[in-house]
């Protein structure tokens, strides 16, 4: 992986190697080999390439936004480890809430379309239900005939 721009010296290289700013810049970008290391973290020979033009960038006074500018136009955002947000892959970003917000639409509507088709009994009903399983029965209001409404004390009076 050949650069335009010259090797620093071995000096120049350590001291870049043991700064923070390189660390943190190491620590930003993915290896592309390992996918899930860090280019700080990562043993693969294509991540010690990597981070040797990372110095290469650094050595020639690029600032961080640069030098990363410069590896995603080279082998695009999948370098980043945390990748920006833009048009590309709004997607990928609004994906799982967009998901999640129809799934809980498309739940309400279930429950709500179940509830709505139970039927509602009133009394008068139930009477009329009563009534046709059980012919003897006859439809008296309550308070009558010793009809207690539900959840009162029964009536001590006989029926009719």
């Amino acid at each position: 992986m050949s650069s335009a721009l010259p090797d620093p010296s071995p000096e120049q290289a350590q001291a870049l190697l043991r700064s923070e700013r390189f660390r943190k810049l190491a620590s930003e970008l993915r290896c592309l080999v390992c996918q899930n290391q860090t280019l700080a973290d990562s043993s693969a020979e294509l991540a010690g390439d990597l981070r040797q033009e990372v110095l290469r960038q650094m050595a020639s006074g690029k600032d961080d936004a640069a030098i990363k500018t410069h590896l995603v136009d080279r082998f695009g955002e999948f370098v980043l480890y945390r990748p920006t947000l833009n048009a590309h892959n709004l997607g990928l970003w609004a994906g799982p809430a967009v998901l999640a917000a129809l799934g809980g639409l498309v739940m309400w509507r279930f429950t709500r379309r179940r509830n709505l088709n139970k039927p509602r009994l009133n009394f008068e009903q139930v009477d009329a239900l009563l009534e046709q399983t059980n012919p003897a029965a006859r439809s008296v209001p309550y308070g009558e005939a010793g009809r207690s409404p539900p959840g009162s004390a029964p009536s001590s009076r006989p029926p009719d």
